[in-house]
């Protein structure tokens, strides 16, 4: 058989079956079309979920993070009479931004009028602790002078509330229980 009786073939089994192979076609198309919606409405899906984890990112990138802590300093023999002395333990509290975002407006909150040896009310006399801190730079900590932990309430965990904001305003809270009576605090 030649390649024009062969085509001539074809054409005339084309021409007697065209509405099989209408439908046929029809068919295939309507398949590809509803992969192609499948396949488009799963890449909007991925779309819209990168584009919040880019986003997400982007709030993390300028987030602060402020901690509180407390460092050991070390033993102090203070004297309590004439003839007695006593060791404390001296305390230095300490507050910093861990995060990569300056840290805004922070202001603490909290029972600060437990006593130390002495009479002194050392969480009432540290300036930030009282006054707030303006800004707080990534990387930078605060630190308290140095004082001395007596006679404390009968429980040693205190809580500090601590508020802040970031450049954009966004407002953050986050409560520290610190444990004063802990024999592995850090050292200073």
């Amino acid at each position: 058989m030649s390649i024009i009786s062969w085509l001539m073939a074809f054409i005339e089994f084309l021409n007697s079956n065209n509405g099989i192979i209408t439908a046929l076609a029809t068919a295939l198309l309507a398949y590809i079309t509803w992969r192609y919606v499948r396949l488009m409405k799963t890449y909007v899906q991925l779309t819209k979920e990168n584009v919040q984890l880019t986003q997400e990112m982007v709030e993390n990138s300028y987030k602060p993070e402020v901690v509180v802590f407390l460092l050991h300093e070390g033993i102090r023999t203070v004297q309590t009479g004439p003839t007695q002395q006593t060791d404390k333990r001296t305390i230095i509290l300490g507050i910093k931004n861990v995060g990569p975002g300056v840290a805004r407006k922070i202001k603490f909150e909290g029972d600060f009028s437990f006593r130390s040896y002495g009479g002194d009310l050392p969480l009432k006399s540290i300036n930030f602790l009282a006054n707030g801190i303006e800004r707080l730079v990534p990387g930078k900590e605060r630190r308290s002078n140095s004082f001395l932990i007596g006679d404390l309430s009968d429980d040693p965990n205190h809580t500090i509330i601590v508020t802040w904001e970031d450049l954009k305003g966004k407002k953050y809270c986050e409560d520290f229980c610190l444990n004063f009576h802990d024999s592995e605090l850090p050292k200073a």
